[in-house]
Protein backbone atom coordinates (compact mmCIF):
# COMPACT_ATOMS: atom_id res chain seq x y z
CA UNK A 1 0.00 0.00 0.00
CA UNK A 2 1.09 3.77 -0.39
CA UNK A 3 -0.20 7.07 0.47
CA UNK A 4 0.22 9.47 -2.46
CA UNK A 5 -0.06 12.88 -1.90
CA UNK A 6 -0.94 15.40 -4.87
CA UNK A 7 -1.45 19.02 -5.11
CA UNK A 8 -5.16 18.08 -4.50
CA UNK A 9 -4.60 16.23 -1.57
CA UNK A 10 -3.89 12.62 -0.20
CA UNK A 11 -6.02 9.07 -1.35
CA UNK A 12 -4.44 5.92 0.23
CA UNK A 13 -3.57 3.53 -2.84
CA UNK A 14 -3.20 -0.07 -3.21
CA UNK A 15 -4.91 -1.22 0.48
CA UNK A 16 -4.40 -4.87 0.50
CA UNK A 17 -0.76 -4.73 -0.50
CA UNK A 18 0.57 -5.44 3.07
CA UNK A 19 4.24 -6.50 1.90
CA UNK A 20 5.30 -2.72 1.43
CA UNK A 21 4.20 0.49 2.46
CA UNK A 22 5.88 4.35 0.81
CA UNK A 23 4.49 7.87 0.60
CA UNK A 24 4.22 8.65 -2.95
CA UNK A 25 4.53 12.81 -4.07
CA UNK A 26 3.45 12.90 -7.14
CA UNK A 27 3.85 16.44 -8.82
CA UNK A 28 4.75 17.95 -5.39
CA UNK A 29 7.40 18.25 -2.93
CA UNK A 30 7.39 17.54 0.87
CA UNK A 31 7.29 21.37 1.51
CA UNK A 32 4.37 21.92 -0.82
CA UNK A 33 2.51 18.83 -0.47
CA UNK A 34 -1.52 19.43 1.37
CA UNK A 35 -1.09 18.57 5.14
CA UNK A 36 -1.93 15.34 6.52
CA UNK A 37 -2.10 15.36 10.34
CA UNK A 38 -0.24 12.77 11.65
CA UNK A 39 2.55 12.73 9.25
CA UNK A 40 5.89 14.16 9.63
CA UNK A 41 8.87 14.15 6.79
CA UNK A 42 12.30 13.11 8.17
CA UNK A 43 14.66 14.59 5.69
CA UNK A 44 13.67 14.17 1.88
CA UNK A 45 13.60 9.80 2.09
CA UNK A 46 11.19 9.04 4.76
CA UNK A 47 8.40 10.22 7.03
CA UNK A 48 6.21 9.01 9.91
CA UNK A 49 2.65 8.41 9.54
CA UNK A 50 0.24 7.20 12.07
CA UNK A 51 -1.29 4.10 11.55
CA UNK A 52 -4.46 5.66 12.49
CA UNK A 53 -4.62 8.01 9.38
CA UNK A 54 -4.07 4.84 6.98
CA UNK A 55 -7.02 3.27 8.98
CA UNK A 56 -9.79 6.31 8.16
CA UNK A 57 -8.37 6.57 4.75
CA UNK A 58 -8.81 2.77 4.55
CA UNK A 59 -12.79 3.56 5.06
CA UNK A 60 -14.99 0.35 3.99
CA UNK A 61 -12.20 -1.64 2.74
CA UNK A 62 -10.84 -1.83 6.24
CA UNK A 63 -12.91 -5.15 7.34
CA UNK A 64 -11.89 -7.65 10.02
CA UNK A 65 -10.09 -9.35 7.70
CA UNK A 66 -8.51 -6.38 6.40
CA UNK A 67 -7.46 -5.69 10.02
CA UNK A 68 -5.87 -8.24 10.97
CA UNK A 69 -3.76 -8.04 7.68
CA UNK A 70 -2.99 -4.28 8.71
CA UNK A 71 -1.76 -5.46 12.18
CA UNK A 72 0.48 -8.23 11.08
CA UNK A 73 2.04 -5.11 8.74
CA UNK A 74 2.52 -3.20 11.80
CA UNK A 75 3.91 -5.98 14.02
CA UNK A 76 6.09 -6.70 11.13
CA UNK A 77 7.18 -3.26 11.13
CA UNK A 78 7.85 -3.18 14.82
CA UNK A 79 10.44 -6.31 14.44
CA UNK A 80 12.53 -4.49 12.48
CA UNK A 81 12.62 -1.34 13.95
CA UNK A 82 10.21 0.49 11.36
CA UNK A 83 8.27 2.55 13.73
CA UNK A 84 9.02 4.94 16.61
CA UNK A 85 8.21 4.89 20.33
CA UNK A 86 4.60 6.47 19.03
CA UNK A 87 4.51 3.80 17.17
CA UNK A 88 3.98 5.66 13.85
CA UNK A 89 5.61 3.66 10.70
CA UNK A 90 8.22 4.30 8.99
CA UNK A 91 7.80 5.12 5.32
CA UNK A 92 9.86 5.72 1.88
CA UNK A 93 9.23 9.05 0.33
CA UNK A 94 9.09 8.58 -3.74
CA UNK A 95 9.11 11.51 -5.62
CA UNK A 96 7.36 11.40 -9.08
CA UNK A 97 6.76 13.70 -11.68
Amino acid sequence: MFLLGTDEGWQLKEPADFKRFKIVLKGVSATSVPNLKSLQFDGDQHAWMDPSIILEMAGPVADAEWRMEFDRMLDFAIRHGWTNPEGWLRGHVEIVK
